[in-house]
């Protein structure tokens, strides 16, 4: 049976907040490789003190990181954490489509979009 290690659990919350998949930092020059983050994070081995140095140098991280990462997950999970600039981009996206859509639409349908906007700003989210 794996059990979730605090190490492995603190790794991972400490990539997760550099916005990296584990295959992104085995891409990392000098970094760990992709399979044996994934066994620290899982719990299937433990990484040595050598490997974690390379991790935290790899994500330009230091030992007072570690250790409040290590005491984060000791307080429960982590909340999901959403890259601003990711979503920024998810949102323009967005944004681009509207414009498309809103260009083809008659006079009456804008008006029903823009009261349907309208009413879901109001909405409590």
């Amino acid at each position: 049976m794996k059990h979730h290690l605090p190490i492995g659990s603190a790794l991972r919350l400490l990539r997760m907040q550099q916005g990296l998949t584990q295959t992104a930092v085995g891409e990392l020059p000098g970094s760990v490789r992709q399979r044996s983050l994934s066994h620290w994070e899982t719990g299937r081995t433990i990484p040595s003190l050598k490997n974690v140095v390379t991790f935290l140098d790899a994500l330009h991280l230091d030992f007072h990181d570690l250790q409040n990462a290590l005491d984060a997950t000791a307080q429960g999970p982590a909340p999901t954490t959403i890259r601003i600039d990711e979503l920024a981009s998810k949102l323009d996206t967005l944004h681009e489509r509207m414009v498309g859509i809103e260009r083809r639409l008659s006079v009456v349908e804008r008006r029903q979009v823009e009261q349907m906007a309208t009413d879901l700003a109001e909405q409590e989210w």
